[in-house]
């Protein structure tokens, strides 16, 4: 008797675990084919045929975000999906006209974006050889973002909202600048005497960027209630010496980082001056350039040579 009853046990269990499993895979299923819909029922209420049509959609009003969201969605971010289908397609004019809409509504959007983002639009003007219109279009970002260009110039706003006296400052731990003074509580008036003055704080690490690493440097308020026992803790880091003690790894690592972001930086200014002045020998495409003088193919010293007889000179990757 009782051996059937744990047999009818573990039968209602498996049944009822399977009913749940099934239940949850429907439910994903729905929601991602509504989050489909959602995406294409979008795109289908605008009309993305012509510059005119593209450059007359209309600056959406959007509401608040709550909680973890993506910007899939908005009308800008599809611009920028639309303008690398129309660059595939060879319709550069659409694909121009895709970003410089998503520009003008980026400002407005309540996702925040990245300089990257906006300059899209000056990588393209530069792909299709309008390199004047490419400058006056980069001057007109950088005047609209200051922050997003000058930030490593800019008093930190965040600063002046902070009413509490203990400051706490966030920074990047690999950088040999500012990571000396990351991660610390610091006292704004300087009489709090368990914590570091804010006065320690270099004027040039008050911005909105580190000046040496571009990090972005957060400031906000810190209260002392030693709620989790981490007070003494956070104490003990605040007053570290301010000298560089990050690790042998993370020296490397950020060496190595510095290295890659300088050579792609040196491969697309050559390859901008390639499209320029030497059209014919430029590849497609930076990426292809940047794969070329990587591995210092017979192409690419063929691009050097002849640049170097324009009296421009292609430097080896560091």
């Amino acid at each position: 008797m009782y051996l059937l009853i744990i047999i009818a046990i573990v039968v209602a269990v498996v049944v009822f675990q399977k009913q749940k499993q099934k239940s949850k895979s429907t439910t994903q299923n729905i929601s991602g084919n509504s989050f489909s819909q959602n995406n294409n029922s979008i795109k289908k209420a605008y009309d993305f045929s012509t510059v005119q049509s593209i450059m007359s959609i209309p600056v959406p009003k959007y509401e608040p975000l709550h909680g973890l969201t993506s910007p899939v969605n908005n009308i800008e971010y599809i611009l920028q999906r639309k303008a690398t289908e129309f660059k595939r397609n060879g319709r550069m004019d659409l694909a121009i006209a895709c970003l410089r809409k998503s520009n003008g509504i980026m400002a407005h959007s309540n996702f925040s974006y990245q300089k990257d983002d906006y300059l899209r639009l000056v990588k393209y003007l530069q792909a299709d050889g309008q390199f004047e219109q490419a400058e006056k279009e980069l001057e007109l970002i950088k005047k609209a973002h200051p922050d997003l260009f000058f930030g490593n110039q800019m008093t930190n706003p965040q600063i002046s909202k902070i009413t509490e006296d203990l400051v706490w400052f966030s920074a990047s731990r690999l950088c040999p600048y500012c990571s000396i003074y990351n991660d610390r509580v610091y006292s704004k008036s300087g009489r709090d005497r368990r914590f570091p003055s804010f006065s320690l704080l270099p004027n040039d690490l008050k911005v909105i960027n580190c000046p040496q690493c571009n990090t972005f440097l957060g400031f906000s308020g810190y209260y002392d209630h030693d709620m989790d026992g981490s007070l003494k803790k956070i104490i003990k880091d605040s007053n570290r010496p301010f000298k560089d003690l990050r690790t042998k790894e993370e020296k490397e690592y950020y060496k190595a980082k510095v290295t890659k972001k300088t050579n792609a930086k040196l491969a697309e200014a050559e390859y901008l001056w390639l499209c320029q002045n030497l059209p014919d020998l430029a590849p497609k495409s930076l990426s292809g350039y940047t794969r070329m003088k990587n591995s210092k193919s017979a192409n690419y010293q063929k691009i050097v040579s002849a640049a170097n007889e324009a009296g421009y000179q292609i430097v080896d990757n560091i």
